[in-house]
């Protein structure tokens, strides 16, 4: 029953943040930004929806997020850490930062 609600809840957000844009296919990044921001990631069923409301294919929402940097389809933690691991930082130790932080906390890369 609570992931019924969940789930109400979310198409209940994703109709609010649809509705300024019916008709306007054109508009699929700005919404994908919206429903990014309300969601915290951009969801399967957030997918679904979007193609349905805009008229375009699942395939080409996907496509088109998958394109940018910008858009997440997993869940983010509360907190981002970045390590530099370009030449530069390689040769001052980023390599021995990643493997501490890796260690104290206890995640990998990408992990949460």
């Amino acid at each position: 029953m609570i992931n019924f609600s969940l789930e109400l809840s979310i198409h209940e957000q994703l109709a609010q943040i649809l509705a300024p844009y019916r008709g306007q296919r054109g508009a699929l990044v700005p919404v994908l930004q919206k429903v990014q921001k309300a969601l915290g990631y951009l969801r399967e069923e957030a997918i679904l929806e979007i193609a349905h409301f805009l008229g375009v294919s699942e395939s080409e929402v996907y496509g088109v997020a998958s394109f940018y940097a910008q858009f997440r389809f997993e869940r983010q933690g509360e907190h981002t850490i970045k390590v530099c691991q370009g030449t530069a930082c390689h040769v001052r130790g980023g390599r021995r930062i990643l493997d501490t932080v890796e260690r104290q906390l206890g995640i990998q890369p990408g992990g949460w």
